[in-house]
């Protein structure tokens, strides 16, 4: 008997390599992840970078204080230590005071303010008073001050106060714009505009506050 032959499609396993006799079979294993503890600066710490706020604040404090400071000591307020006699009995010396540096920014120059003005020296500062305005005359004889023709009072000199030139003669003085006649209170001690005459206004620094 005859049988027919079948073409049948035959499937086989595929090939593996396998190891042969006394070899070592290589064995795939899954990545391993090393168990590493981040560095601390990839999750920052909240407190260090409050704490880090707050200096730079702090900073900027110090900085805008000292620069305020400045600004308003050079140009508005600063303290002065009174040296000398000179404003006895109205300051003596050692006295500490405010400068008003801004005082004749927008007012002029009174009769009998306390005024802080550049002495001849331009590094040297002088306090005196103010008993003469700019267009007045001044004259100084047999101790008094007088002008316009009339007698100055100044309550705040000491009693038995006499006012005299250097020479012990009589002076007058005609006043221009921008000038002023400037004493110390104490006319025996104080060089003034007996002295070296009228000061202008750009010599005020500005008045002093007791």
């Amino acid at each position: 008997m005859l049988m027919a032959e079948l073409n049948l499609p035959v499937h086989l396993p595929p090939k593996t390599n396998n190891a042969q006799c006394g070899e070592k079979r290589e064995t795939a294993f899954p990545a391993q992840v090393p168990n590493v503890v981040p560095f601390v600066g990839d999750h920052p710490n909240p407190a260090r970078r409050t704490l880090k706020r707050q200096l730079m604040v702090l900073a900027l404090l110090l900085v805008s204080s000292v620069m305020s400071y400045a600004v308003i000591n050079r140009w508005c307020l600063s303290t002065v230590v009174v040296q000398g006699r000179s404003m006895q009995p109205t300051l003596d010396d050692g006295d500490r005071c405010l400068l008003n540096r801004l005082s004749y920014v927008y007012a002029s120059p009174r009769r009998g303010d306390l005024v802080v003005l550049r002495d001849r020296s331009e590094d040297d500062l002088a306090v005196k008073r103010i008993v003469a305005l700019p267009g007045e005359s001044v004259r100084v004889s047999n101790g008094t001050i007088f002008v316009n023709g009339r007698r100055l009072i100044e309550p705040y000199l000491e009693d038995g106060t006499t006012t005299v030139t250097p020479g012990g003669n009589d002076q007058a003085y005609e006043l221009h714009a921008e000038e002023y006649f400037v004493l110390g209170d104490n006319r025996a001690e104080s060089e003034d505009s007996r002295y070296y005459g009228p000061v202008t206004r750009r010599q005020f620094v500005g008045t002093l506050i007791k």
